[in-house]
């Protein structure tokens, strides 16, 4: 009896008395990037080439193969998993293969390590059928609880995603609450779960939006079960159709139909890059990004969508407003341009050990930045022209912060030692490929085993096939500490001590004309050791940048690849940007603080006066900030919290800021500063030039409203270290 119970479970699974389900179908584990996910929770881990997040009707047996390696294999332009394979741990089948189990909770929690025991740095899908019974949609609230990240889709459209690095709290409780519309009839809820380390699960149950309690399973509004139901089919339905190639221009006919009784509303949303036209029926608003038509009744609304430039996926949403039920439109919602947004290549150093007990998570930023790749004569960080199977020596006793080759599998160091047991070898640069642009460093084709209290380097060459220097917007993830050089130079460095994070670090870097060097720094205390990097446009978006690690053409040093020229000053003509993104500032220079560090200060302090001067002219309410503006900060004085000028990284910042080269007897200039996705690299070659420390500075810039009344417009910031924001003058928040 015990195993007839297993192996037919029932048809509809009754919730428990609490509410939450007892029986999921379940697909686990896919190898993932901990416990966050970050901007990679939309990635379809699905996607093997037949089926994907879009399509799948999920029933026990069903059968998934490894996720697709190419973007173009993935239906409906969905982004594919950047992952891109099974855990290791995963009960695959003698194909490799996974089958869509069913499993029940242990109490109310699903437990995803049952399919994946002891699996790390994983995802997992579980999914319920609920059957709405009542004969109109049904506004209900879902709480969950997680560990560690949690997405939820209802009908394949997101409801509810969260990135966190949690347990999943005490029996019958939840963590979280949102609305969920269920359609009459049918309706699938799919739920993805991420897990960094430890325990790896949720619960879940609908909740009464009214307050009266749980709603069950049987008790007649829902039937929850994992057979498969005939699925509410939206009455509003998008279909693309797409002509030319990326980065040449690219053509989109888009098609929305609707079945509707009477007149509608409908809202299509869009990246802004898109330009539209040929609209049918005329909209009501064609704005950038948005078209949208009121009180229609064609059967049919379509546009057409041009766009030129390089690109990956395109993302598309709208709404439908039919009989006051506002609906989300179903059918095509990406469109992939076939080009990859990845690094699909790199050269790798051996794993190697550091000198002075410094560790991945106590390494400090001027010791990521300094010296590693040292021999003490032709070959340096900035130097070094990597090619695959380049032999080159360690300065051990020198410069170099390195002390040693690290601990490796056998297998590894003979790939990536000279003299493998010589813990002074001569190193090896070994060729890796990555599918997805994410490189674990202990896979069984790099380092092959877990390494621990190292730190390895990792190279390829970006192509700019323009005449001229083009800024690109770098994303970047690793566990734990990482630095990215564009050309020998810091773009990014980001000391923690944290399993990885995705795509998280932003920087901005020049990349001049022909081919520039990427090179990645990642340091590793303990546990998962791993990297992913990508360019990025405006919009955080994946920005498919030739990469090779063939070195051909490619000249190192400063003479090839100058300084970046920091951006001139004083002709004071700026463009207005219409753009999600702050793209331009004006910057103060920095200044050193007084008493506090950057970590430290008070809320109350950072909306103090920080800039006013001797004659009381200039303020921070009063301040009309212009490219040029000269004055000078009342130090100790009406601007109390500074000291000073912080020195600058060279003659060309201290000429954009500083009036005279003398700290003491210099004014300050306002000078502008530019980034393609709204993240400023203060310590950067286009601004101050230096690793500066204990100091602070102010960056302006004018947001027009051209309305007639005033709006309520909310700002999303970030920094390194506190941040305080003002409008026109007046405290608008502060950050620690």
């Amino acid at each position: 009896m015990l195993s007839i119970a297993f192996a037919c479970p029932a048809a509809r699974a009754q919730t428990d008395e609490n509410g939450f389900f007892t029986e999921y179908l379940v697909a686990a584990a896919y190898a993932g990037p901990g416990c966050n996910p970050n901007q990679l929770v939309t990635a379809d881990f699905l996607c093997d080439g037949d089926s994907n997040e879009n399509n799948i009707i999920p029933e026990e047996g069903f059968i998934l193969m490894p996720p697709v390696l190419e973007a173009e294999d993935c239906e409906g332009g969905t982004q594919p998993a950047l992952f891109g394979t099974f855990h290791l741990s995963t009960l695959v089948d003698l194909d490799g293969n996974l089958p869509i189990v069913v499993q029940m909770t242990e109490g109310d929690l699903l437990n995803f390590e049952t399919q994946a025991p002891g699996a790390d740095n994983a995802m997992g899908y579980a999914w319920v059928y609920v059957e709405n019974v009542t004969d109109s949609p049904l506004d209900l609230r879902m709480g969950v609880a997680s560990d560690d990240s949690i997405q939820v889709k209802v009908n394949r459209i997101e409801v509810f995603s969260l990135g966190v690095c949690r347990g999943w709290g005490g029996v019958g409780t939840t963590q979280n609450d949102f609305p969920v519309t269920l359609q009459p009839g049918g309706n699938l809820l799919q739920f993805k779960v991420w897990d960094g380390g430890g325990g790896w699960g949720m619960r879940a149950r609908f909740v009464d939006p009214g307050g009266c309690g749980n709603v069950r399973s049987g008790e007649g509004q829902i039937e929850v079960g994992v057979e498969p139901l005939e699925l509410w089919q939206s009455p509003a339905e998008r279909s693309l159709e797409s002509d030319g190639e990326a980065p040449g221009e690219v053509t989109v006919n888009v098609s929305v139909t609707i079945n509707a009784d009477g007149a509608y509303n409908l809202e299509e949303n869009y990246d802004r890059a898109w330009t539209a036209s040929d609209i049918n029926p005329e909209p009501t608003a064609n704005e950038a990004g948005r078209l949208y038509w009121e009180g229609i009744t064609a059967a049919t609304v379509s546009y057409t969508l041009t766009r030129s430039g390089a690109w990956t996926i395109s993302n598309f949403s709208g709404t439908a407003t039919i009989d006051d039920n506002e609906i989300t439109v179903g059918g095509t919602s990406g469109l992939s341009s076939g080009l990859e947004g990845y690094v699909g290549e790199i050269l790798v150093t051996p794993a190697y050990t550091m000198s002075g007990g410094v560790q991945g998570c106590n390494i400090t930023v001027d010791q990521m930045d300094g010296p590693w790749i040292n021999d003490a004569d032709e070959v340096t960080d900035e130097w070094i022209i990597p090619e695959e199977g380049l032999i080159f020596g360690i300065d051990y006793e020198g410069e170099s912060q390195i002390s040693g080759i690290g601990i490796m599998s056998p297998e590894a160091e003979a790939l990536f030692v000279d003299a493998p047991g010589d813990p002074f070898s001569e190193s090896i640069l070994v060729r890796a490929t990555s599918a997805d642009g994410f490189y674990d460093f202990e896979r069984a084709d790099i380092f092959g085993t877990n390494v621990e209290q190292v730190m390895c380097a990792a190279f390829f060459y970006a192509v700019n096939d323009s005449n001229e220097p083009i800024q690109v917007g770098i994303g970047f993830g690793s566990d734990d500490a990482g630095t990215v050089r564009v050309n020998g130079r810091p773009v990014i460095t980001t000391p923690r001590c944290a399993g990885h994070p995705g795509f998280t670090d932003k920087g901005t870097a020049q990349l001049d004309p022909g081919k520039n060097l990427i090179s990645v720094y990642t340091f590793e205390n303990g546990g998962g050791y791993n990297m992913c990097i990508r360019f990025e446009d405006e919009s955080f978006e994946p920005l498919p940048i030739p990469t090779t690690i063939d070195p051909t053409g490619y000249e190192p040093g400063p003479d090839a690849h100058p300084e970046p020229e920091p951006e001139g000053g004083g002709d004071g003509e700026f463009e207005i940007i219409n753009s999600p993104f702050i793209r331009q500032v004006l910057m103060t220079p920095a200044y050193t603080l007084a008493t506090w560090n950057g970590c430290n200060i008070p809320i109350d302090v950072m909306a103090t006066e920080w800039i006013s001067d001797v004659d009381g002219e200039i303020a921070d309410e009063t301040i009309i900030p212009e490219d040029g503006l000269i004055f000078t900060p009342d130090y100790g004085g009406l601007a109390p919290e500074i000291s000073g000028l912080t020195n600058l990284g060279g003659a060309a910042a201290m000429e954009r800021f500083w009036t005279d080269p003398d700290p003491f007897t210099a004014e300050s200039i306002l000078a502008p500063a530019s980034s393609p996705n709204g993240v400023y690299d203060l310590q950067g070659g286009n601004i101050f030039q230096a690793n500066v420390e204990l100091c602070m500075c102010v960056a302006y810039t004018y947001v027009i409203n051209d309305s007639d009344v005033g709006r309520c417009i909310q700002l999303g910031i970030g920094s390194d270290d506190s941040i305080s924001v003002k409008v026109n003058g007046r405290p608008a928040g502060a950050f620690q």
